[in-house]
């Protein structure tokens, strides 16, 4: 899913969200699990994520948001058992995006790294 607009709160972001959960509403065959990116993070905080997407950010100690989870499918075919697990990896974890700027850890380590690149 991929989101263009700016800013947090409501707008363009918000409304491409909403239409790609509208067009996805009809599908009833499993769970649909969601993954963001910088498109998500430039319009939505984690927390607004968490509550349209269902992703299950968990707070560190470091009051930063964390969407690290995982998801394991199973599926029976005829003679034989197959798992399948899916790996959500928060590839914004260190980053300037979503952290704030006087008590993040995330965000200096972010800085400190691109200050060098």
């Amino acid at each position: 899913m991929t989101s263009n607009g700016s800013g947090s709160g409501s707008g363009v972001g918000h409304d491409a969200i909403d239409d790609v959960l509208k067009a996805l509403s009809s599908y009833n065959t499993g769970r649909i699990l969601h993954t963001y990116g910088n498109h998500e993070l430039y319009n939505l905080n984690r927390s607004e994520l968490a509550q349209k997407l269902s992703i299950p950010f968990r707070l560190e100690p470091t009051d930063d948001l964390v969407g690290y989870y995982d998801h394991l499918l199973h599926e029976t075919e005829q003679s034989s058992d197959m798992k399948l697990r899916f790996l959500f990896i928060d590839s914004y974890d260190i980053c300037l995006l979503d952290r704030c700027p006087e008590n993040s850890p995330k965000r200096k380590r972010a800085h400190e790294i691109l200050i060098k690149n």
